[in-house]
């Protein structure tokens, strides 16, 4: 009976050894497996405030370790705009911290903006992060406002528009000229500093495009463009002044039209002569006759036409003011895939 229990007691004891070798042995093995990098950013976003176009933001983000693995950065990726130098370490060690020293080149940008550099790390919990610049960057010149539109005027008739020219005031910049591209655009500088741009009587029918040009001595932005758009209106109108068939769905089985009217307000009768599309695509015909002073056309899209199209159509007459003769219709449009 006693060896019995001695044998027990050893069996037990045994057993017991066992687990305690299994644990001692597996579990720093466990431990091992459960160690990892954790990146802990001191701030992810550096707000700028408001800076001049042309400045050039610098900051350096702070990564910390907080993990019981190195923090490897794998890569660093800056969006348009900006640029990033390499972390100053790499690979971070557990309880250290490295920066990322980015910048942000305001050159070309004007309000409110936001840019990033994107970085990967093997953090298995946060894998990737954004480091990002906001704030507002205050253009050196300015234009109100930044195009002029006259709209649709009548020949003859001419117009006048009026713009002004912005310094920041913490700019030292100065205008050294402004001037017209056009003939048909004529500039005056008004007593309280602002610009009139005046539209010339003579001007010839149709779509009228030009613009303005602002020189400065500033290096950011020494020139600005400002766009000039009239539509001049003679004695043939057309109604629609353009055509747009928007999205059509391809392929086109058939030719889609849409109907346009020429309208004479001429006391005298205008005969077209010719119709002619700028564009393969693009088909126009004259439907009808509705009197001496309105006729109506047929413009179309060919079947077997896919993707983006853009023409012109020109409508001749017999008008006897030789720039009046030709009207000018654009037409425009998009043919997407089967399906889409």
């Amino acid at each position: 009976m006693t060896l019995f229990k001695g044998s027990r007691a050893r069996c037990i004891a045994n057993i017991l050894l066992t687990l305690c070798v299994v644990v001692i042995v597996v579990f720093p093995v466990c431990a091992l497996a459960e160690m990892h990098p954790k990146m802990k950013l001191a701030s992810s976003v550096h707000k700028f405030g408001s800076v001049l176009q042309g400045t050039r933001v610098q900051y350096s983000f702070v990564v910390r370790n907080e993990g019981d693995a190195p923090l490897e950065i794998s890569r660093v990726q800056p969006e348009c705009g900006c640029t990033a130098a390499v972390p100053e370490e790499n690979p971070v060690a557990p309880g250290e911290s490295t920066r990322i020293t980015a910048t942000f080149d305001t050159t070309g940008f004007n309000g409110y903006k936001v840019k990033a550099v994107r970085i990967y790390t093997n953090d298995p919990q946060q894998p990737t992060a954004l480091l990002t610049f906001q704030g507002t960057v205050a253009a050196e010149v300015s234009v109100d406002p930044p195009r002029l539109y006259f709209g649709t005027i009548r020949k003859g008739s001419g117009a006048t528009k009026e713009f002004s020219i912005h310094i920041n005031d913490r700019a030292s910049v100065k205008v050294k000229d402004v001037l017209s591209r056009s003939e048909g655009v004529k500039l005056k500088k008004l007593d309280d500093g602002r610009m009139q741009a005046s539209l010339s009587t003579d001007v010839s029918p149709g779509v009228f495009r030009s613009r303005i040009v602002v020189r400065t001595t500033s290096k950011a932005n020494p020139i600005l463009n400002i766009p000039v758009f009239a539509r001049i209106e003679g004695d043939l109108k057309l109604v629609p002044a353009d055509v747009s068939f928007g999205l059509l769905k391809g392929p086109l089985q058939s030719t889609v039209t849409r109907k346009v009217r020429l309208i004479n307000s001429s006391e005298k009768p205008v005969k077209v002569l010719s119709v002619k599309s700028s564009s393969n695509a693009i088909s126009a015909v004259i439907d009808k006759s509705e009197a001496n002073n309105e006729y109506l056309l047929e413009i179309g899209v060919r079947r077997g036409t896919s993707g983006p199209f853009r023409g012109e159509v020109s409508i001749t007459t017999d008008h006897p003011d030789k720039e009046q003769r030709v009207v000018v219709l654009p037409v425009y449009g998009i043919v997407g895939r089967q399906g889409a």
